[in-house]
């Protein structure tokens, strides 16, 4: 790919995104579009339009105190190597079989800047900050279900520590809640990713069949 004059103006994008944990969730639900075609600008595989600047540009607020505090300088000359990668930026994680299982998975969703499902024996969370009356609701037993939007990740304010997680949750008003990690008992991610482009001419009427192995 040809270097292009919007390189620079999307590293500040990621510069900023990183320093105020925004993920590409959170960022396309204020500009608007959709996360995928986001994830695509960011990652230099699409053209960055200049009313899509606009829009991340106030979504973001970037100004020259931005510009300031970050010491980002555009280049006087278009660089010679694209300066952004292709690929999503790697998470330096290995999963450890005798940590906990449940913070390890919970800590990787929002690592990812994905929706995540997790669910709680009811029974466990009396008097760890859920309102009594939601913790009641027949639909809430034996186990509620806690979903944990990517475009709402900054404002869970996640702490971890060995005996369970602490988030911010809003149910008549914010709560502060927490969920030990024993009462967890499953955790699930939402990923959104494009299938791929398939060469193969379409066979609207495969002929299905079996086949014996000897």
């Amino acid at each position: 790919m040809k270097n292009r004059p919007s390189e620079p103006i999307i590293a500040l994008i990621l510069q900023v995104m990183k320093a105020q944990e925004i993920n590409t969730a959170t960022l396309a639900k204020k500009v608007g579009i959709e996360k995928r075609l986001l994830k695509k600008i960011l990652s230099g595989t699409e053209v960055l339009t200049v009313d899509q600047l606009m829009l991340i540009s106030a979504a973001l607020e970037l100004n020259e105190d931005a510009l300031e505090q970050l010491n980002f300088q555009l280049p006087e000359s278009p660089p010679t190597q694209p300066t952004i990668v292709s690929e999503p930026e790697q998470i330096n994680w290995e999963p450890d079989p005798l940590d906990i299982h449940a913070r390890q998975l919970i800590r990787m969703g929002f690592a990812l800047g994905i929706d995540i499902l997790f669910m709680a024996e009811t029974e466990a969370l009396t008097d760890f900050g859920i309102p009594p009356a939601v913790l009641a609701q027949p639909q809430f037993q034996p186990k509620i279900p806690i979903r944990l939007d990517a475009a709402y990740h900054q404002h869970y304010k996640p702490r971890y520590s060995d005996e369970g997680i602490e988030i911010r949750l809003s149910f008549d008003a914010v709560y502060s809640c927490f969920f030990p990690w024993y009462s967890i008992s499953r955790v699930s991610f939402f990923v959104e990713e494009e299938k791929p482009i398939s060469t193969e001419p379409e066979n609207k009427n495969p002929a299905p069949f079996l086949r014996v192995i000897k």
